[in-house]
């Protein structure tokens, strides 16, 4: 074959060759330019305004939050479940309050802020200047807090001063030796292993010193544990939770969802539980208010409840 020829087939299967493969392959859409459309004029004032209303509403939030003046009630949680506020105080601004014609619950919580919940045991505490600072100023101290932030803490105080109506152990039980009270208690709040107040039978013998319901309410459990031995825990309509543990025993007709008027018997001051014999017959009592302050496992110290009761 000729040269020029086959140089002419040659260049023919090649360009054959490449038109095959290029038709195999997927064809690229075209390119299309960017097209940066200019906004209309009749829309630039609706721009502008929106803009504006935009930038004036955050200055309003700023000024709001750096300007108000209303002080937020974030205190410690494990502060506040000590309950370390003096126990004398709280009668004595529940009498003042109702004869002012004010809120006690409000009243007692602003008493509390104002000293930071009482971080540590009050030593002494100048009782007479209660009435003046708390209960004549307590229109000033509502302005001084933000209600929204003590609106937990007034609630969980209303509630518990309202629904609780009588000692655990009841009026008239003389059980006593030589003109001594049958029980004796005082601060025992503690560590997480102990989140309660235990009062004690003076001579020591399960089964002697009756125990009844503090509230109204509704038995939600009972039964036995090694931790609690014999306990009953009642529910109030107030969402609150009193446990009353390390029983003898239990009360005649105990059971879950039984309704209990304050007062009544739940059983005797006893050491069921693990290691009961080692310790004083008593009662383990705690308290676990409703939702609202402290999150879920929030226990309160009922120390200053018991002697406010008493």
């Amino acid at each position: 074959m000729p040269f020029k020829r086959r140089l002419r087939h040659t260049r023919r299967t090649v360009n054959r060759y490449f038109r095959r493969k290029r038709a195999r392959l997927p064809m690229r859409p075209p390119r299309r330019r960017a097209v940066t459309r200019k906004p209309r004029k009749e829309h630039a004032p609706r721009i502008i305004a929106f803009s504006a209303a935009t930038v004036l509403l955050l200055l309003v939030f700023f000024f709001a939050r750096v300007l108000d003046p209303s002080v937020k009630l974030r205190p410690d949680a494990e502060t506040v479940a000590a309950f370390r506020a003096p126990h004398q105080a709280i009668g004595l601004l529940k009498a003042q309050s109702e004869n002012h014609g004010v809120p006690f619950a409000e009243v007692f919580t602003f008493f509390c802020a104002e000293n930071d919940f009482f971080p540590a045991k009050a030593a002494a505490y100048d009782f007479t200047v209660l009435e003046r600072q708390y209960v004549e100023g307590y229109e000033a101290l509502k302005k001084k807090y933000d209600a929204k932030s003590a609106a937990p803490f007034i609630a969980m105080y209303e509630t518990l001063f309202d629904e609780i109506q009588c000692f655990p152990v009841p009026d008239g039980f003389d059980g006593g030796a030589d003109g001594q009270p049958s029980f004796m208690y005082g601060d025992s709040w503690g560590d997480e292993r102990h989140r309660g107040a235990d009062i004690y039978d003076r001579e020591n013998i399960p089964g002697r010193v009756p125990v009844v319901s503090m509230t109204d309410g509704t038995v939600r459990d009972s039964g036995y544990t090694g931790d609690d031995g014999h306990y009953v825990g009642i529910i109030t309509e107030g969402g609150d939770y009193y446990l009353y543990a390390r029983l003898d025993g239990f009360a005649e007709n105990i059971s879950e969802g039984l309704t209990v008027a304050a007062g009544q018997p739940l059983g005797h001051m006893g050491d069921s539980g693990s290691g009961g014999e080692a310790f004083q017959a008593r009662l383990h009592l705690r308290i676990k208010p409703g939702e609202g302050v402290g999150g879920g496992d929030f226990w309160i110290n009922p120390y200053p409840l018991l002697r406010y009761i008493e």
